[in-house]
């Protein structure tokens, strides 16, 4: 079986972070575990357990390798706008983010849209930067064969994994599906998780967390990107490392989002 790590991230508690372990039979195409809410956090945020993008970063990668996973997909933005973008290009953040139709826009480093999703914006970035620093990782830039993730390292190389950002609304929309609504709108979580379960021939499990389903959705477009039982859509444009008047910092890079492969076929003989 084959691993992937969805995470719905967020800045401020540990307990506003969603997760979700995904396996899938790359022989047979079929999903056969799906598990909301994977990661145990810690319970609450104190001095010796203060949430940091390091932290987060630490646990994500800990329970990765525990777990053998080979995509870790996550809700949050992992690079800035390119300073070098032609004003006269619609939308104010990256291309993807243009494509995706994202809520917040991640503009030239220090900006962000609205301005006081900057905190949050700031933090993803992070957390991609201390997992991509781990040995054996790297970002996902085109869809790899699970198998083939780790033959550049060669005989003894460390476990390793891509990474990707992803929209889990843009995968409801290209399901076919109604988004999930805001937590606040306190939506039936376990009748969304069914329609999705129904889409893409997931086991049948109990979701209760908002967070965690939107994890579940987040994985799926890692599903994707690793060659699993889904197709796997990037939008946007590759990631590159851009000069900042403080250094080096990655810019654009792509959204990914999926759809059932049923739905992909359908729209192909259309």
């Amino acid at each position: 079986m084959t691993a992937v790590l969805g995470i719905d991230l967020a800045s401020a508690r540990w307990s506003y972070n969603g997760s979700a372990l995904l396996h899938f039979q790359a022989e047979s195409g079929a999903f056969t575990r799906v598990v909301p809410g994977a990661i145990t956090w810690p319970a609450s945020d104190t001095p010796l357990t203060p949430l940091t993008p390091q932290a987060l970063a630490d646990a994500v990668h800990a329970f990765a390798v525990g777990e053998g996973v080979r995509a870790v997909a996550l809700d949050g933005p992992h690079a800035w706008r390119n300073p070098e973008t032609p004003s006269d290009l619609p939308g104010v953040g990256r291309r993807g983010e243009f494509a995706c139709r994202t809520q917040g826009k991640t503009g030239v480093y220090p900006q962000a849209y609205p301005s006081t999703q900057f905190g949050w914006i700031d933090f993803c970035v992070r957390v991609f930067d201390a997992l991509l620093a781990q040995p054996g990782v790297r970002l996902a830039e085109a869809p790899v064969a699970a198998a083939a993730i780790n033959e550049a390292g060669g005989p003894g190389a460390v476990h390793g994994y891509v990474v990707l950002e992803t929209f889990p609304t843009a995968t409801w929309r290209a399901s076919g599906l109604l988004p999930l609504p805001a937590k606040a709108k306190r939506p039936d979580v376990q009748r969304y998780y069914d329609e999705l379960a129904a889409a893409y021939a997931l086991p049948p499990v109990p979701v209760s967390g908002h967070d965690d389903l939107q994890a579940i959705v987040a994985a799926l477009a890692g599903v994707g990107a690793i060659g699993g039982p889904v197709v796997a859509r990037r939008h946007g444009d590759a990631c590159w490392m851009a000069g900042h008047a403080d250094g080096l910092r990655r810019v654009e890079g792509f959204i990914w989002d999926a759809m059932p492969r049923r739905s992909a076929s359908a729209a192909g003989r259309a």
